[in-house]
């Protein structure tokens, strides 16, 4: 366990022992640590940190604000995560992280300028990515979304040179070859290789023609 984290858990042990159980402080500092686990790879413990923070400030929020999307959009997070390694729950954890980033942007969405432009473009490329993971009948509903990720970023940065763009660009390549559009796939798969090695240079010249 990190020091950080340790600092975090001593906190929240104090914050618990002096402040009542629905407390902004204690949804913070659960929100904090769950973005330290899932850092550190501790998806278990994050989904724990995450729930909680959720829960309170869902009880002293409302369903609405922006607080609730972050921890909410946190455990779908753990899900997409979980997912991977317990292939026998896998479809429902897609569908739990589904409807939980579909809560996020409905939140993000609904208060407008509050809410950073990236975050909602990060909401709509972890949608995607989800959708195109939930099989055949949400492939085009993946690929919408990442378009929308991906519009929302270039115009956020006010250009395409930009690793998250690529990250969304890759995403977009799969989306188009899972739906038999191989022109299209590798146009952007292309594409984001190219911004990646912009970003990191390939070890030698050879490496960079080929790439």
């Amino acid at each position: 366990m990190s020091t950080h984290v340790e600092h975090l858990e001593h906190e929240l042990a104090r914050a618990r022992q002096r402040r009542p159980a629905n407390n902004a402080y204690i949804s913070k500092i659960c929100a904090r640590l769950g973005d330290e686990y899932v850092r550190l790879g501790d998806i278990a413990k994050a989904e724990t940190a995450y729930a909680e923070s959720y829960e309170i400030r869902l009880s002293i929020d409302g369903p609405d604000q922006l607080r609730v999307a972050r921890s909410l959009h946190g455990l779908a997070i753990c899900h997409i995560r979980q997912a991977i390694t317990q292939p026998t729950k896998r479809k429902a954890l897609l569908r739990q992280a589904k409807r939980s980033l579909e809560e996020v942007l409905r939140i993000q969405i609904l208060t407008g300028k509050q809410c950073a432009t990236v975050d909602i473009a990060t909401t709509y490329h972890d949608l995607g990515i989800v959708l195109s993971k939930l099989g055949t009948v949400h492939r085009y509903d993946a690929l919408i979304s990442l378009k929308k990720a991906l519009y929302i970023r270039i115009d956020a940065f006010g250009s395409q040179e930009n690793l998250l763009v690529a990250d969304t660009m890759r995403e977009i390549g799969k989306a188009y070859l899972a739906l038999g559009y191989l022109g299209r796939a590798r146009i952007y798969t292309k594409e984001a290789l190219l911004i990646h090695c912009r970003f990191f240079p390939p070890a030698n010249a050879a490496a960079a023609a080929a790439a």
